[in-house]
């Protein structure tokens, strides 16, 4: 990022200066875009962790169930790739 640019606007702006300012905000708004694919990502994520919360405190017993589900393909995982080396 230029600060020179136009000398901070003392200066009418020309050709070259205008390009400058449309790339930052070219850049800006591609940088916007991927912090709003990040905040979906975190929503999701966080919708994930509110089912398995909900699931917990109203059905511990099915919760048991997905743990051991879950700590049985961990395992799974873990020989697998012990296997591959």
């Amino acid at each position: 990022m230029s600060w020179r640019c136009c000398q901070m606007h003392k200066e009418p702006m020309n050709n070259l200066c205008m390009a400058e300012h449309q790339k930052i905000l070219e850049e800006m708004i591609s940088y916007l875009g991927t912090m709003l694919d990040d905040v979906d990502q975190l929503y999701v994520q966080t919708q994930f962790l509110l089912c398995d919360m909900t699931i917990c405190f109203n059905s511990p017993a099915k919760m048991k169930a997905a743990k051991h589900d879950e700590e049985s393909y961990k395992h799974y995982r873990e020989i697998s790739d012990q296997q591959q080396y």
